[in-house]
């Protein structure tokens, strides 16, 4: 409730742009076994990517009905038990996971406050042109860089250091990898634009 209400807030100026989300957390990768391996590791990953409303689905998200939830008025009502034994305390959701959907158990209004949020702000969201584009480079040294465009911003915005901070922060941020991520994404880019032609 909290963040939405925040959200609506942040973006209420007029024009105001979000910036999109990528769509994937991340990606799981498996070492080189036989086919048969392979074959067992993608069932498992299909079973954990079933989409909202299957029984796979229920079962890695919500548990065990009687025991971890209840049904209530045709939804998910969460039973003490599912506050200890959930998806966070076995995270297998970073293994696979099925799109997301604006569903919170037993706060049908949260869900409809999110839905009208997303619903307004999604349309002037900007997407990151790097979106499924690769760099070895930003897959290597991402961590460390971003750690410095960080502590830039945050010595800038509070008033720790002047405004130029941010800018230094750029310059060693681009000196450590990033003038080098920002050619590999053109390269890779251009190499895509050209594909479907």
């Amino acid at each position: 409730d909290f963040t939405v209400d925040v959200g609506r807030l942040y973006h209420a100026a007029e024009n105001a742009a979000p910036w999109l989300g990528t769509g994937f957390f991340g990606y799981a990768v498996f070492k080189k076994a036989s086919a048969d391996r392979i074959k067992m590791l993608l069932r498992v990953v299909n079973y954990l990517t079933a989409p909202f409303g299957s029984a796979e689905y229920e079962l890695s998200h919500f548990g065990v009905e009687g025991k971890h939830f209840k049904r209530t008025d045709g939804g998910i009502e969460k039973l003490p038990l599912a506050d200890t034994e959930n998806s966070d305390s076995l995270p297998i959701r970073y293994i696979g996971e099925a799109p997301p959907v604006i569903y919170y158990p037993g706060n049908p209004e949260a869900t409809k406050r999110q839905y009208a949020f997303l619903k307004d702000d999604i349309p002037n969201g900007i997407t990151n042109p790097a979106q499924g584009l690769i760099s070895a480079t930003n897959d290597s040294n991402n961590p460390t860089m971003e750690k410095t465009i960080a502590a830039g911003f945050v010595d800038a915005v509070t008033g720790r250091k002047s405004l130029s901070a941010y800018a230094d922060a750029i310059k060693a941020w681009r000196s450590a990898g990033g003038a080098k991520v920002a050619e590999e994404f053109a390269k890779e880019y251009a190499a895509k634009a050209t594909e479907g032609k």
